[in-house]
């Protein structure tokens, strides 16, 4: 691919470390520790837009984004896989090229469950860590496609994905980014981590990576990017439509769909029939946590730890 201002990024942290692994037989990308900062400019040509930078140390400014801690204690990387999850012979779910992802799987927690059926084994063991995707863990990977990319727009700068005609096996299309398929389009994907209370307000996993939800009380609005933090929570490691409208509305900053619901859960990704809607910001929270649907999966992540 042709990289901003001719910038080799397989020469640059993080972007250098990341790899492709293998956790329990599972195929997974090795995502570093790295820390971020995000804000407005306030001077120059682009006064007033919005920046993302990222940093191996802890320069000023700079913090680590909620990702990278598990239960108050700092990660030095996460794994996510590679594939959208499959159902394995033993009924677990894999991340497996070729394979057929796993849809209709009976709402978020069924989810959930699936992926903590892995957990079979002591701390510090590939069998251990095991998790549903999340919304933090997500939205990090997004921001580094976009600043490699140069736009949010990854399905032009990268592949189009599988958004038209029906669905395909794990792996098989153009929607490929440094040993990660399908991340946009194919399927949807549940995630945890970010769900809407019965007021359109979000909540979202505390920031020390104890996953319990707290309220922002920060309601949905398609306006731009939420940028709001708080006490245990900031939504500025997360992408969500927000009140910052600097750039226009987050369906237009980004070029991928949003939805909005009340006691709804998210899902993102964009299925085989979402066309442009599809990509690494797409945000669906209109549906409730048991729905279900063919064009519904999931994706496993796991915690070294």
């Amino acid at each position: 691919m042709a990289y901003p201002n001719g910038l080799d990024f397989s020469k640059v942290y993080p972007w250098s470390d990341i790899k492709t692994v293998t956790r329990d037989g599972q195929t997974m990308i090795y995502v570093p520790k790295t820390y971020t900062k995000e804000g407005k400019l306030t001077s120059g040509k682009y006064a007033g837009s919005r920046y993302w930078m990222t940093s191996k140390t802890k320069g000023e400014g700079f913090h680590l984004p909620a990702c990278f801690m598990y239960k108050g204690q700092e990660l030095d990387h996460f794994c996510l896989a590679s594939y959208e999850a499959s159902r394995g012979s033993d009924g677990k779910p894999e991340s497996k090229v070729g394979a057929t992802p796993w849809a209709n799987a009976g709402g978020i927690q069924k989810a959930i469950d699936a992926c903590n059926s892995r957990n079979t084994g002591a701390s510090g063991s590939e069998q251990y860590g095991w998790h549903l995707q999340t919304y933090y863990e997500r939205s990090f990977i997004a921001r580094l496609m976009m600043i490699e990319c140069g736009t949010p727009d990854v399905q032009t700068a990268i592949g189009r994905g599988k958004e038209s005609g029906s669905p395909m096996t794990c792996g098989s299309t153009d929607a490929s980014w440094r040993g990660l398929h399908e991340f946009w389009g194919n399927y949807w994907e549940w995630c945890d981590g970010l769900q809407m209370d019965g007021n359109g307000k979000y909540k979202v996993f505390d920031k020390q990576g104890n996953g319990t939800y707290v309220s922002t009380n920060i309601p949905f609005a398609d306006k731009g990017f939420a940028m709001a933090s708080g006490d245990n929570f900031d939504l500025g490691d997360l992408f969500v439509p927000g009140d910052d409208g600097t750039n226009g509305s987050y369906s237009s900053s980004t070029g991928d769909g949003c939805w909005p619901g009340t006691n709804a859960i998210l899902f993102t990704s964009g299925s085989w029939y979402d066309g442009s809607y599809c990509g690494a910001f797409c945000f669906n929270v209109y549906n409730s946590a048991g729905y279900s649907n063919g064009y519904l999966g999931f994706r496993l992540a796991k915690y070294d730890v």
